[in-house]
């Protein structure tokens, strides 16, 4: 029983913790040729909070998105899930080892 409400307060911090994740998706012209547009659509879908945002001249690396401070190029919904995913994976590891 302890394990389970352990799981169900590990599950409310994680999405409490991706909708307060701040993405942001670029929209220049190569990103959205890219897949940028789509990408922000995806996430969205998910429920994941994602604004758009400006050309950020990384147009090599495209499509480009910010998470939080940090910038991921050649974005894809996979990258961006496990990055967003990564923090509470270890601690569902650390309260289900207890």
């Amino acid at each position: 029983m302890l394990q389970s409400m352990l799981e169900q307060a590990l599950i409310r911090f994680m999405n409490r913790e991706l909708k307060s994740t701040l993405i942001r998706v670029c929209q220049g012209p190569e990103c959205r040729d890219c897949g940028g547009p789509e990408l922000r659509k995806l996430l969205l879908q998910r429920g994941i909070q994602a604004e758009k945002e400006h050309c950020q001249g990384l147009c090599a690396y495209a499509p480009i998105a910010h998470i939080d401070q940090r910038c991921i190029s050649e974005a894809t919904i996979k990258k961006i899930m496990s990055i967003i995913q990564r923090p509470g994976e270890s601690e569902k590891q650390a309260a289900t080892s207890s």
